[in-house]
């Protein structure tokens, strides 16, 4: 029988692994590799890549799953499935997953631990494996229900939505990454504290490779840079509309890199990290007149551009982003025109809520 080979599980985990082949992982899905990795979900390859675009298989699926939901192992009496053996790398997480009820085999008795899997199949087993409640009732495909209940949950695919989801796809090994991450978050089974800790230690490693490559007394200035990023979930975030900002202004078609929103951020007390930002558009336009969606700081671009699908858009940075007890973070809210913008109409872009910044403190104002 033809076995099939584990490629997400080769190596140890490392907390802050550094892959052969970093520069192909895109920077939306960094962070949540990297968190994966670090407690190992997800791991890189014996020759030290990642390959973000390499797609999965179904055994492979499954494996991820185990450990990203924490279930404990099941181990039958017999096989369930006649190309599922007990000496397979893949037995036992083939065998937890069928037992919880998250998998089903074919119809001739198999599995197929090697096929790749689909978008459709993820949908249907990420909603299962995480007990999502999924609504029963909404027609469509068979895997409808499932697609709708992870837009629910702001679990779909990067920059895919329920109307441009496609089932038939097989994602790479970057794009399930982040889906199991951003679902992990939703649940709680990765806290805001652990995030925080985390980039703190991405942030540090960093600064140990700074200094080494300038080959300065490590030890005195990385306890430095420790004590100047000390974060605390007690900090108060104070927002504000930055008052230099242009307040009206008159944009043509197809025009790039508009200013819609800017405002200051600062810390009280402590620093603070802030993972996500919402903003709605509101005006006699629509949210069509927009090809894309991104936020600017200190001059660069601190997440991905995102295609609006809605008048409600979340943009997710790259990084977390460092706010400053001593002084203010501006960023700004930059937009795209479309081609084939309503002409004659006007858009605002607004931050109307608190908790539409997402950070690690519990106090906005």
């Amino acid at each position: 029988m033809k076995k099939v080979w584990l490629s997400l599980f080769l190596i140890p985990s490392l907390v802050l692994a550094s892959f052969s082949d970093q520069e192909n992982i895109p920077k939306w899905a960094d962070f949540s590799i990297k968190m994966l990795n670090s407690k190992g979900i997800i791991n890189g390859n014996l020759d030290g890549s990642f390959k973000p675009n390499k797609t999965i298989n179904r055994a492979e699926f499954c494996k991820m799953l185990i450990t990203a939901t924490g279930v404990g192992n099941y181990v039958p009496i017999t096989a369930s499935f006649l190309d599922v053996e007990d000496q397979d790398w893949f037995f036992t997480p083939v065998e937890t997953a069928k037992h919880y009820g998250w998998i089903n085999g074919y119809e001739d008795g198999t599995f197929r631990p090697g096929n790749k899997i689909n978008q459709a199949e993820i949908a249907k087993i990420l909603s299962l494996a995480f007990k999502l409640p999924v609504n029963e009732n909404i027609a469509g495909h068979w895997y409808t229900k499932y697609v709708k209940t992870l837009e629910k949950y702001e679990a779909l695919p990067h920059e895919k939505s329920f109307n441009s989801f496609i089932g038939a796809e097989y994602p790479g090994r970057a794009l399930v990454a982040d889906q199991i991450y951003r679902l992990m978050i939703r649940l709680g089974k990765i806290s805001s504290y652990e995030i925080t800790d985390f980039a703190l230690k991405i942030e540090e490693t960093k600064s140990r490779e700074i200094l080494e490559k300038k080959k300065i007394n490590k030890i005195e200035i990385i306890d430095e840079i420790k004590n100047e990023t000390t974060i605390s979930s007690m900090a108060k975030l104070y927002v504000s509309k930055e008052k230099s900002a242009i307040k009206k202004m008159t944009v043509s078609q197809n025009q790039e890199s508009i200013e819609a929103l800017t405002i200051n951020l600062k810390a009280e007390q402590d620093n603070l990290l802030i993972n996500k930002i919402s903003i709605r558009r509101i005006g006699n336009g629509k949210f069509a007149d927009f090809s894309n969606i991104w936020i600017l700081s200190d001059g660069k671009n601190i997440s991905d551009k995102i295609i609006l699908d809605n008048d409600l858009v979340s943009i997710k940075l790259n990084h977390p982003l460092l706010v400053n007890k001593d002084s203010k973070k501006t960023i700004s809210i930059m937009v795209d025109i479309a081609k084939d913008a309503t002409k004659n109409s006007s858009s605002r872009f607004v931050l109307f809520k608190p908790e539409w910044i997402d950070s690690n403190n519990k106090a906005k104002i």
